[in-house]
């Protein structure tokens, strides 16, 4: 087989489109050839096989261009491009709304597409490759599974479609089909498919190729093609079209063919539902009629599911230990939330129209002080979409107490306790106990400030220890305090007082001091939300939401960015693991899918060498593409380290 190449003179971006093309239409052609597609003739004795329009004539464009495209019946590789969803979709032959000709149900569940389809025709009825009209009612019933797997920019799919009833002579023949999707930018998808009989020697190719002049779904423009087994190219059947997106998740679809056939068709997303209906009229006949279809599954970008669902919904989100890393499933109950996914739940339910009220569960949160303040900022965004924010607590310390207090209103059990003792910073230092053992210690350090080995050299604070402890001490309370006060309307020195005062308060004495607003358990939260917004709201879970944010109909592989963790002690072996941590920079460094890097540093330091090793592989992954730093609780010594080849690092107060 001779496949065309591209000279070393192309220019840069036809050698990427060329090489897309090279790489599916080989793959097909082998494949094909391989299942015995050749250039043999269509037996005399049987009708030809159905076309690929007369066999896909539910879809209102080329299944490579438009929405779920039947789920692989047509072309394989779309169901490894799609969400799971089912379409059940029918005809109403002559014009008749309410009478149903054709049926189908078309499944897909990642790469694996399933259907089940009802072929009816009247007496009378031409087909597109027959020139005869059919002499008697015929019925058949149809099947197909399709495998595909792939990425967003490429996928590759096969599929087996069997029929019973009156399928021969409706040129219904079992099948097997091989497809292909291109999309190598936002701007252009290819796709090619090819059907073969598998008993009669019939083949089919067919190849669609569509537009976006734009780089999205507002406009697109297609054509396709389909050429059977020793037919002259002139004599191909074809169609052509272009699809518009009048607001999100409502398409205008107008399509021709080369008998001067035409359809126009409108598609209506209202989220996990669907609805279409297109109207064609068959030229060589006069014949109009409708195609319609319901669609149910996945969330599909949609203005008319946000208007009509605005402000009706509200998110629940229950952070526990809010781990930097750890399991997606837990055998015994929900595993808590994870730093990353509690502060992406909050900046998606910011963004969600449909959203009006957050609901915080923090009556067994754990955290840091970094972490509080992080979450409290993205609690504060909520609010700057004219969200409400709703805490509930049970008994809260300093930092929990810090995130609760940014919400509009602080729920607490009515058994609870706020305690607020303010913060403090102290070690315990060992020399005596090693003295008594007659331990002696020899420390090596470089730098007035390096005091982690005074636990074990000095009997109390050094001077330089004491004075940069006190710097952080005074930090952290400046910072809590002046955030409280703001949040809950009260002076710095009101807080002053009942920090230094009372400490510790039962849930009336907090209420009675402006620190909380109401008594109630997380169990009433129903009766306190409608309380607060005067509305009746439903929930929306964090599965959905993040459903709905990452819905979307770009062509191609989107950008992403890699986040990853040093965490812990910077030790080879242990803590951040150092040797693992730079082969995973290593490896992100030559990964083309990978745009840029976060690296989200909490350590406190350790060994310079494993730092070392860490740093350096930071250093050449930065080379290639940007890396930001995220800095935690503490990034110390050669936490540091491993910070200081990042493109910009970021840390909060």
């Amino acid at each position: 087989m001779m496949l065309p190449t591209v000279s070393a003179s192309s220019p840069s971006n036809w050698n990427g489109l060329s090489s897309w093309l090279l790489r599916l239409g080989g793959v097909l052609a082998g494949l094909m050839v391989a299942a015995g597609i050749g250039s043999h003739s269509a037996q005399a004795q049987e009708p030809e096989m159905a076309s690929y329009y007369d066999q896909a004539r539910f879809l209102e464009a080329p299944s490579s261009v438009f929405r779920e495209g039947l789920l692989g019946f047509a072309n394989p590789a779309a169901s490894a491009l799609s969400e799971p969803q089912t379409v059940f979709a029918w005809s109403s032959p002559g014009g008749d709304d309410a009478g149903i000709g054709d049926w189908g149900v078309f499944s897909g569940l990642g790469g694996l597409g399933t259907s089940f389809v009802r072929i009816r025709r009247d007496a009378g009825t031409p087909l597109r490759t027959q020139d005869a009209l059919l002499t008697e009612d015929l019925e058949a019933t149809g099947y197909s599974v399709t495998l595909s797997g792939g990425s967003d920019g490429f996928a590759l799919g096969a599929g087996f479609q069997g029929f019973t009833g009156d399928a021969t002579a409706l040129g219904r023949y079992n099948r097997v089909t091989l497809g292909g999707i291109a999309r190598p930018s936002k701007y252009l998808s290819l796709g090619l498919t090819g059907n073969l009989s598998v008993e009669t020697d019939d083949t089919e190719l067919v190849g669609a190729l569509g537009l976006r002049p734009f780089g999205n779904s507002r406009l697109t423009v297609f054509a396709d093609a389909a050429l059977a087994d020793g037919q002259a190219v002139e004599d191909a059947l074809w169609s052509a079209g272009a699809t518009a997106e009048i607001v999100r998740g409502v398409d205008v679809v107008g399509r021709v063919f080369e008998n001067e056939s035409f359809g126009l068709g409108l598609r209506v997303e209202l989220g996990r539902v669907g609805l279409g209906s297109q109207v064609s009229v068959d030229e060589p006949t006069g014949a109009p009629g409708r195609i319609s279809r319901v669609r149910l599954g996945t969330d599909v970008p949609s203005a008319i599911g946000d208007a009509v669902q605005a402000g009706d919904k509200r998110v629940e989100l229950t952070p526990t230990s809010v781990p930097y890393r750890g399991p997606r499933f837990s055998f015994g109950g929900s595993p808590s939330p994870r730093f990353y996914e509690v502060i992406r739940t909050l900046e998606r339910a910011a963004e969600n129209p449909r959203v009006s009220t957050v609901a915080l569960d923090l009556t067994d949160l754990s955290l840091s002080r970094e972490k509080a303040w992080e979450i409290r900022r993205e609690i504060e965004a909520v609010q700057g979409q004219d969200k409400t924010v709703v805490a509930f607590v049970e008994s809260a310390a300093m930092d929990v107490y810090h995130v609760a207090s940014a919400a509009d209103r602080v729920v607490m059990d009515p058994e609870g306790s706020l305690t607020l003792p303010g913060y403090a910073s102290s070690r315990t230092y060992l020399k005596r106990t090693l003295d008594k053992l007659g331990l002696g210690v020899q420390v090596f350090r470089y730098f007035e400030y390096k005091s982690a080995f005074e636990t074990f050299s000095r009997t109390g604070f050094s001077e330089a220890d004491s004075l940069q402890r006190q710097q952080l001490v005074d930090a952290w309370y400046d910072l809590t305090r002046d955030d409280v006060a703001e949040s809950r309307g009260l002076s710095a020195d009101t807080l002053d007082r009942i920090i230094d005062e009372e400490t510790i308060l039962d849930a009336r004495q907090a209420r009675q001091a402006g620190l909380v607003d109401t008594l109630a358990r997380w169990h009433e939260r129903d009766d306190v939300l409608k309380a607060v917004t005067g509305d009746d709201t439903g929930t929306l879970s964090v599965d959905r939401l993040n459903d709905l944010a990452t819905a979307s109909r770009q062509w191609g592989e989107r950008p992403e960015i890699a986040v990853i963790y040093g965490i812990g002690s910077t030790s080879v072996g242990s803590g951040m693991e150092a040797k693992k941590l730079a082969k995973q920079f290593r490896d992100l460094a030559d990964d083309d899918g990978v745009d840029a890097v976060v690296f989200r540093v909490d350590s406190p330091g350790g060994s310079s060498l494993a730092a070392d090793i860490v740093a350096q592989a930071v250093r050449g992954t930065a080379k290639k593409k940007p890396v930001i730093i995220s800095q935690g609780t503490v990034a110390a010594s050669g936490g540091y380290a491993v910070s200081a080849f990042g493109d910009r690092i970021l840390a909060g107060p």
